[in-house]
């Protein structure tokens, strides 16, 4: 394993677990082409729960349910908001 993948993974461990501290979200998605790196995810997952250290409960962290289609989806449906009569 690759000294960066280790980095990037501290670093999503970090930003999650302060998130999780101030939030406490029961889930969280991540996705993208850099969490489809063979055994990223699960290194995150680790991470997390290292940081957290049982002080609070760890996220489920999963891959997004519609998978690279996640982030054009996300977008055509925040362009149809306005035509819905939602946020102007």
């Amino acid at each position: 394993e690759h000294e960066a993948w280790r980095l990037q993974a501290r670093y999503l461990a970090l930003g999650i677990a302060a998130i999780t501290a101030v939030l406490s979200p029961r889930r969280i998605a991540l996705g993208g082409g850099v969490m489809g790196a063979a055994g990223l995810l699960e290194r995150v997952r680790r991470d997390v729960a290292d940081t957290l250290a049982g002080y609070v409960r760890a996220p489920e962290l999963v891959a997004p349910a519609l998978g690279e289609r996640a982030g054009v989806l996300g977008a055509v449906a925040l362009a149809q908001l306005p035509l819905a009569g939602g946020v102007q």
